[in-house]
């Protein structure tokens, strides 16, 4: 799917996931800033994936500035500087349901100075079935299919992080004379369609990735992002 800017009725916080044209909308995406007021996020900011073409649909996923309790940063209960977001998957089978998976993602530097964002999930209803990690690595620019960056979402396995992708965040900031901006492309690779990850899954990746573009307009997704919301964010 392609990430469109499109000029169109439904504001200027919200943009499409497209399929092979971008006439051919599947989702909607709304962002909101911590100024506006949401049930899932409350006064947080972040982004909220959509169950259609447009924001009317109901919400099947959001991620936000992850919660702080108070004894951490006593002025608010979010830190908008951090890259830590929680992530939120909604039953889309039931929009009224109450019932709401979390999860965190947590961004960090790596020893050899990769940026990587980790979140955990349990990809089974099944007690037994333990949970998934996951992790989005960058990519940096110029590398092969990557020419103005991106991450790659890897599969941690006996606590080694595999090498085969199972989705794709390709960026694209080329200079476009239009009212219909082509702003990232999100796929899936062969390794993760043979897998049996489910309906959590798909949301949590689409979810996340929009999360990191999100979080890369604010200049969170850098190393010294990272580094500079630590130091400010302090020790959890």
């Amino acid at each position: 799917m392609t990430a469109y800017n499109h000029f169109n009725f439904e504001g200027m916080t919200t943009y499409y996931l497209c399929g092979a044209s971008k006439e051919d909308r599947r989702y909607a995406v709304t962002q909101k800033t911590s100024f506006s007021q949401t049930t899932l996020l409350g006064s947080r900011s972040g982004v909220m994936l959509h169950d259609g073409p447009t924001k009317g649909h109901p919400i099947i996923a959001a991620a936000g500035d992850e919660s702080i309790p108070p004894t951490r940063y006593a002025s608010t209960r979010y830190f908008t500087h951090g890259a830590n977001s929680d992530i939120l998957l909604l039953d889309p089978t039931n929009p009224n349901s109450s019932k709401v998976i979390s999860t965190s993602m947590e961004g960090k530097v790596s020893s050899e100075g990769d940026v990587i964002f980790d979140f955990r999930l349990d990809i089974s209803d099944e007690p037994t079935v333990p949970h998934c990690e996951f992790s989005w690595v960058e990519v940096k620019k110029g590398s092969p299919g990557f020419k103005y960056g991106g991450f790659k979402l890897m599969q941690y396995l006996g606590g080694i992080l595999a090498q085969e992708a199972l989705a794709l965040l390709i960026y694209n900031e080329r200079f476009e004379m239009t009212f219909c901006k082509e702003m990232f492309a999100f796929q899936y690779t062969d390794k993760a369609n043979k897998l049996n990850t489910g309906g959590q899954f798909i949301r949590a990746a689409i979810i996340s990735a929009i999360r990191l573009h999100h979080l890369r307009s604010t200049k969170r997704t850098s190393a010294a992002g990272l580094r500079f919301a630590q130091k400010i964010g302090g020790p959890k």
